[in-house]
Formats: C-alpha cells, sequence, structure tokens
C-alpha cells in the first residue's frame, strides 16, 4: 500500500496547476497533508493498539500506510520544489547536500530511539498514537512561523 500511496502522490501533484498567483494553494499543499500524516500515524497507532486481527491490522494499516506514503511524497514534492525555487542556484548544491547530510544523519537517532521504545513491554500502537500527537503539536506550533515566513518572501 506504501508503494500504491507513492504513486498516486506523484501522478496527483503532476495533475494540479502551478499557479504561482494562487498563494492558498501552497499553504494547502502543506496543511493538508501534515494533517492526513497525524491522523493517519495516530490512527496506525489506533489499529495496532486496539486489534489483534490479522486482517484487520493487514487492511486497516495499510490504508494508513498508504495514506503516510500519500502524504510524505506530497510534502517531499512541495518542499523540495519550493527549496530549488528560491534558493540560487550557485547555493543550491550546497543547500541541499547539506539538507541530505542533516536528515541522513538523524536517521540512526530515530532508529535507536524507536527500536529501544518498541523493545519495552509498551504496547506499539501507544507509541504511534504519542508520536502522532506529538507531530500534530509540533506541526499547529511550527505552521504560523512557516506562513510568516512565506508571507515575507510573497509567497502566501
Amino acid at each position: 500500500m506504501s508503494a500504491v500511496g507513492m504513486l498516486l502522490a506523484s501522478v496527483s501533484m503532476s495533475l494540479l496547476p502551478d499557479k504561482k498567483e494562487n498563494n492558498t494553494l501552497l499553504s494547502n499543499k502543506i496543511r493538508i497533508p501534515l494533517f492526513l500524516l497525524t491522523i493517519a500515524i495516530v490512527g496506525l497507532g489506533i489499529t495496532f493498539a486496539t486489534t489483534d486481527t490479522q486482517v484487520i491490522i493487514s487492511s486497516v494499516g495499510g490504508l494508513f500506510m498508504g495514506i503516510i506514503a500519500f502524504t510524505l511524497v506530497i510534502l517531499n514534492i512541495v518542499v523540495m520544489t519550493y527549496l530549488q525555487s528560491s534558493i540560487e542556484t550557485n547555493y543550491l548544491g550546497r543547500v541541499m547536500s547539506t539538507l541530505f547530510t542533516l536528515n541522513t544523519s538523524i536517521m540512526p537517532i530515530g532508529t535507536i530511539v524507536f527500536t529501544y521504545l518498541f523493545q519495552k513491554d509498551i504496547n506499539g500502537g501507544l507509541i504511534f498514537i504519542f508520536g502522532g500527537v506529538s507531530l500534530l503539536i509540533y506541526t499547529m506550533i511550527m505552521l504560523p512561523r512557516i506562513y510568516r515566513i512565506l508571507q515575507k518572501e510573497h509567497i502566501y
């Protein structure tokens, strides 16, 4: 389901209009996927926490994984497009390599933390629910700041 979600997101992003004068389109391309992402993560956690049936976990969990993949691809496309169109060409390679280096170097920390948490006797669903709620709170705090930055650059 994750691959289907990625494919659907890629195709849907290519079908959306790319209007520079439509500033709400960029904000919706950020806001809606972030909201869907948090709902899908919490929904996946609720699925794991409340059911033991393999069929339900496979079908409902697969649906939530597809939604997670869909939203992550959309966010990735929107952010990368914004960065490539707003950064000077001379600095683009340095900025992108720094961004990918930071993202790659942070992954082992997440792997260690979540490996530790899932090895404990904590219900895995609760870890997903807590992660989704944390992401929602972080998004609610950071989104107004992102919109202020976009307003300064006359994009939103």
